[in-house]
């Protein structure tokens, strides 16, 4: 939101004109000017954003991912693809 200590600062979108013709349309059908408009399109969909539940992962993973977890740090060794054949099959080797 907005404080009164906050600078606005203008920005320059490109949109083709189907678009900006729509954008005129919908602003001038709740008495907004074009760029009132686009504001609180943008700010509606950014505070739903904000308001969705955070989603957290487990500590616990399944042993198979235990297993790897290091492949994408690049921790597989020449053993791992030798004892894992499914491992080596997505790696390519």
């Amino acid at each position: 939101m907005e404080t009164a200590s906050s600078q606005r600062r203008q920005a320059i979108f490109r949109f083709d004109d189907t678009f900006i013709a729509k954008l005129k349309y919908y602003a001038l059908k709740e008495d907004k000017s074009l760029n009132a408009y686009v504001e609180s399109v943008l700010r509606s969909d950014i505070e739903r954003r904000e308001s969705l539940p955070k989603l957290t992962l487990s500590k616990t993973f399944s042993p198979e991912v235990e297993r790897i977890h290091g492949a994408l740090a690049g921790k597989i060794s020449k053993k791992d693809l030798e004892d894992d054949d499914r491992l080596a099959y997505l790696l390519n080797r």
